[in-house]
């Protein structure tokens, strides 16, 4: 059972937390603190007005309360070297350096949003902004209840954050309009905040192009969304070493490994013996004047001044790539093999977990797989192998993914 200190127990998303804890029998909260500690009537559990009176053992301080509130609640955690889910919206640049400070000596969760739909529209928003960025304009529009204080939200920031990030990093933000009497400038992302009635939360990224929209949009209808995601990061976090994790981490972690596939499309030309850098230059120009693309690229350490190179092509354009590569290769040794195949495996997850690189080459050295060329990004990983191999090494690599 995770013993809980809950940080704001008496404001709304504090009573939830507390609801959902009751109804959960992995949970239990030992002690809560907030400002209005004075006045707590009937909880189960001891509430204080600050952290440092609470004596209670605890796993984790869970915080839904204010952003001011949270250098007490660093400098709680890390003498008690204890975990820390923060659930608070409204932190500025020093409240975030503070966290990633903090984040070196204890394990910190940290997002604007807990909801799992809100970090799908996050995924969702960055794939949209990959494609359709250069050509559409984007908007952000949120709208909550009439007593929230932070405008935009934090997920509205969160959100923007993520799309200008996939867009290059250089939007400027325009927090609404009525002040700018201008067309719309090219890289301006807009952030528009509506407050009124009970509105528990809506967020949608709009993103308009010439003669279509495309609008991704998220609606909570209940406060109870946010709580069930924060006790789901709460289990997280308490099994993690030091660092900062968000939602990203926590939505990953079941399969860090989601697919696993193989192609028999490519050739590998490798060229031996190069005596001088230059060769290697001719050969890329050489390549690009005839417009093929290539794919893999290895060229280890040379050896007495001796290099190596060795790429995959597309199969069609193999023969051709052989011979203009001979044609500059200054007497260099080039070969083509086309008897092999790529095996990928993928999955969003290996950007938030170490050693799946490990685990997949042991995978294949145990089936006694040769590995001719390697590619790795943060969610892919590709190996060139014989094709003869190809089953066995989707084998071994299909069995990661359970």
């Amino acid at each position: 059972m995770i013993k809980i200190i809950l940080s704001g127990c008496m404001g709304k998303m504090g009573r939830v937390i507390m609801n959902l804890v009751e109804q959960n029998p992995n949970f239990t909260i030992v002690a809560g603190c907030d400002k209005m500690a004075p006045a707590a009537e009937d909880f189960p559990f001891p509430v204080y007005s600050e952290l440092t009176k609470c004596t209670e053992e605890a796993d984790v301080v869970v915080d839904f309360s204010r952003p001011d509130a949270l250098p007490k609640i660093l400098r709680f955690a890390q003498q008690k070297n204890m975990p820390i889910v923060l659930a608070s919206t409204g932190y500025n640049a020093n409240d975030i350096s503070s966290i990633e400070y903090a984040s070196e000596n204890i394990p910190i969760m940290c997002s604007s949003n807990y909801s799992l739909g809100i970090n799908l529209l996050k995924q969702l928003s960055t794939t949209a902004t990959t494609i359709l960025s250069s050509n559409f304009d984007i908007e952000i529009e949120e709208r909550h209840h009439n007593a929230k204080v932070d405008a935009p939200s934090g997920t509205a920031m969160m959100l923007a954050d993520a799309v200008n990030k996939a867009a290059g990093g250089d939007l400027e933000y325009v927090y609404d309009r009525h002040e700018n009497r201008n067309p719309r400038g090219k890289r301006e992302l807009g952030l528009h905040a509506l407050r009124g009635g009970s509105i528990t939360g809506e967020h949608s990224v709009i993103f308009a192009g010439p003669d279509e929209v495309v609008e991704l949009r998220h609606v909570a209808y209940s406060r109870n969304i946010f709580a069930l995601g924060a006790l789901r990061a709460t289990e997280f976090i308490c099994s993690l070493p030091c660092g900062l994790y968000d939602m990203s981490s926590l939505l990953t972690q079941q399969q860090i490994i989601t697919g696993a596939y193989s192609s028999e499309s490519d050739a590998i030309i490798s060229i031996s013996n190069i005596k001088s850098p230059a060769t290697i230059n001719n050969i890329f120009k050489a390549i690009k004047d005839a417009d093929i693309m290539l794919d893999i690229i290895s060229q280890p350490i040379p050896v007495n001044n001796v290099y190596t190179l060795s790429i995959s092509v597309s199969k069609p354009l193999a023969d051709k790539a052989y011979k203009i590569i001979l044609g500059v290769s200054n007497g260099a040794t080039v070969e083509v093999l086309d008897d092999i195949a790529k095996v990928t495996v993928e999955g969003s997850g290996m950007a938030h977990h170490a050693g799946v690189s490990g685990d997949v080459f042991a995978a294949l050295s145990n089936a006694q797989v040769p590995v001719l060329l390697i590619t790795t990004s943060e969610t892919k990983i590709t190996c060139c192998i014989p094709k003869e191999y190809t089953q066995t090494a989707l084998n071994v690599l299909k069995e990661l993914l359970h």
